[in-house]
């Protein structure tokens, strides 16, 4: 009876470590993914910022030219 409490013991602790193993890695997947999403945020608002300007630009152009100036 000792050996198959011992033996439970010693499967829940490899059972524990082992899910300890795979939270990390989840946690490490998913602070991968979040850093990526950011950066593609980031560049996403600065390809839009720039349309942007560039539109604004545009219409200041289009305004002057129709100024005279």
């Amino acid at each position: 009876m000792a050996n198959l409490k011992a033996d439970n013991e010693r499967l829940l602790a490899e059972a524990r470590a082992e899910r300890d193993v795979i939270l990390k890695e989840a946690r490490d997947i998913k602070d991968k993914i979040v850093s990526e999403a950011k950066e593609e945020a980031g560049r996403e608002g600065t390809k839009i910022i720039q349309q942007a300007q560039q539109a604004i630009e545009g219409i200041g152009a289009a305004i002057n030219a129709g100024l005279g100036e």
